[in-house]
């Protein structure tokens, strides 16, 4: 019955030819998820059966990466299953635990341009197993900020892409306070666009930067314009730029 339903799993070939065969034949696999719980679970045996064998076809790693490749985004009905599908994975920490996901992201950071369900992955990962849309678990937050770090001081500066600031927006406030150092990061222009989606932040970075002593530091000094409100703007030197810091450096020391 499974093999009737899901042939794309067997390959006739061996070694590098399987792992291309089954590459290619993913997206046959994406297109069975209809919403039903029985192709749910065809999935889910399917990925177990290709990614957790002793000698697997493709590591979770590598399948999860293949979710997030162009060729699955090739119309919308192909997208949204696809978006099922990272679900599905997510899901399933046995096959795919958050630190295969989180090591499988990170290799995606590096391609050199944004994977356009990054961050609709990112929040899946926030989310998963939440009742209330927040999410709880230690390790899980860790490493989603980890991967939002990457993302704000990586040289693409997601605050260019519309696409990917929405994302990198929604993220941010998904894994607040944990996300909340992350704001100083941005330049000005960002930062007064993410206070914008979420006033109630400006107050404790506010907070924050007294609490630490930062006021000092010309990043802060530069961003405080925008973090004071308009009402202060005129009582702060603005002549040390905000420029984006290259990764690793520029960092503003809040830990």
């Amino acid at each position: 019955m499974f093999l009737s339903i899901c042939p794309c799993i067997v390959s006739p070939y061996g070694n590098k030819k399987k792992q291309d065969y089954l590459v290619a034949h993913i997206p046959e696999l994406v297109d069975l998820l209809d919403g039903s719980e029985q192709m749910k679970k065809v999935f889910r045996e399917a990925t177990a059966r290709i990614c957790a064998t002793e000698s697997p076809k493709l590591t979770p790693a590598e399948f999860f990466g293949v979710l997030h490749g162009n060729e699955m985004l090739t119309s919308r009905d192909r997208t949204r299953k696809t978006v099922e599908a990272i679900q599905q994975c997510i899901a399933n920490p046995t096959v795919f635990p958050t630190a295969t996901i989180a090591s499988s992201l990170t290799t995606l950071q590096s391609t050199g341009t944004w994977p356009i369900l990054f961050f609709k992955t990112l929040m899946s990962i926030a989310t998963s197993g939440s009742t209330d849309g927040m999410t709880r678990d230690a390790a899980t937050v860790t490493a989603i900020k980890s991967l939002l770090h990457r993302a704000t001081v990586s040289p693409l500066a997601v605050w260019d892409h519309k696409a990917a600031w929405e994302g990198w927006t929604r993220t941010y406030a998904l894994l607040l306070p944990s996300s909340l150092t992350l704001a100083l990061l941005v330049p000005a222009t960002a930062l007064a666009d993410l206070l914008g989606r979420y006033p109630a932040v400006r107050a404790q970075l506010v907070t924050l930067v007294d609490a630490k002593n930062l006021r000092e530091q010309p990043r802060i000094k530069a961003l405080w314009p925008v973090l004071a409100g308009a009402e202060h703007a005129m009582t702060v030197d603005q002549q040390v730029p905000a420029a984006p810091p290259a990764a690793g450096k520029g960092k503003v020391s809040v830990a």
